[in-house]
């Protein structure tokens, strides 16, 4: 289970943790500071007093991390994502030239075709992108133990279908607000051009603030249950942001 808290608010709500935590195999406060010296006593308190291993991976860790996966970062925030538009670009050139298809039938046209329409269409992920604007696809294949767990045996609610894809776009939070208003735009038209043959839901952890009916993408069938659960262990509406669950 990964959990991220509100690391100010942490030792506030730390008596309300329910003893069915103890169930978990492991938690992870997944936040990008690293804790205070207060922070840590509230934190070394939790492992005393659960029989899983508990971790606080802050900024230190973060760090460690970019600096041991260069190739990552360099893909994400200094235009990798261009290569792979190239590399893809010219594997369909060359095997065009070659005019035969993966089944060795010239003049079929069919890997032609369908590569030329990938290339085609990935094009705009580089199209129009500025420096400092990095995008990303996120394709993440679901299925199989996603779909044999009932939609309303736990929180989450997505379990038909087969595949989630997110469409992200980062830019510094000291870019201008022309910069920020072109990100938000392109991450609009990548998300409007697929979004017709989508469920409509939408994977709670990838917030989406212009969502019109935010709470039944992100919860379904499962949101008046949502609504008792916060009702019972965050009364006080501790954890919120403008998509939260309220308190009835």
């Amino acid at each position: 289970m990964r959990a991220t808290p509100r690391a100010r608010a942490a030792g506030a709500v730390s008596r309300d943790v329910p003893d069915d935590v103890a169930a978990a195999g492991q938690l992870d406060a997944g936040v990008p500071i690293d804790p205070t010296d207060k922070e840590l006593a509230w934190f070394d308190g939790l492992n005393r007093r659960y029989p899983f291993p508990l971790a606080w991976p802050g900024r230190s860790w973060l760090d460690g991390q970019m600096a041991a996966h260069p190739a990552i970062v360099r893909y994400y925030l200094e235009g990798g994502d261009s290569r792979v538009v190239r590399v893809l670009r010219g594997q369909a050139e060359e095997v065009a030239q070659a005019g035969h298809g993966p089944g060795g039938v010239a003049g079929t046209g069919t890997w032609e075709a369908s590569s030329a329409k990938l290339v085609s269409r990935m094009g705009y992920l580089t199209e129009g992108r500025t420096a400092g604007q990095a995008r990303e696809l996120d394709f993440s294949p679901w299925g199989g133990a996603y779909n044999r767990v009932p939609a309303d045996a736990t929180a989450f609610v997505h379990r038909d279908p087969l595949y989630s894809l997110k469409h992200a776009v980062v830019v510094d939070p000291a870019a201008s607000t022309a910069a920020k208003q072109a990100a938000h735009r392109w991450a609009t038209r990548s998300w409007a051009s697929v979004h017709r043959w989508g469920t409509g839901g939408v994977f709670p952890n990838f917030p989406d603030p212009d969502l019109d009916n935010w709470a039944d993408a992100y919860y379904g069938s499962n949101h008046d249950r949502l609504l008792r659960v916060k009702a019972r262990y965050d009364p006080g509406n501790v954890f919120r942001l403008h998509q939260s669950l309220p308190v009835r």
